[in-house]
């Protein structure tokens, strides 16, 4: 059974980093920014995601 409080969050994070060193597309970077959330770096992780705005196609975005 899947168990989200055992998850190693910093580990995935370092698994993301050596991913993006070879795929820079949205997808990984999606996970990046949420593992960084989840291991304890929110602003890191927010900034990141902040940075992925300007990629999401317009009719997925939540209106403001």
């Amino acid at each position: 059974m899947l168990n989200v409080e055992a998850t190693d969050w910093a580990a995935v994070a370092r698994w993301y980093e050596l991913l993006l060193q070879a795929d820079l597309t949205d997808a990984p970077r999606l996970g990046h920014a949420i593992a960084l959330v989840e291991c304890g770096r929110p602003e890191e992780g927010h900034g990141r995601l902040r940075a992925l705005l300007p990629n999401v196609p317009t009719a997925l975005r939540a209106p403001t």
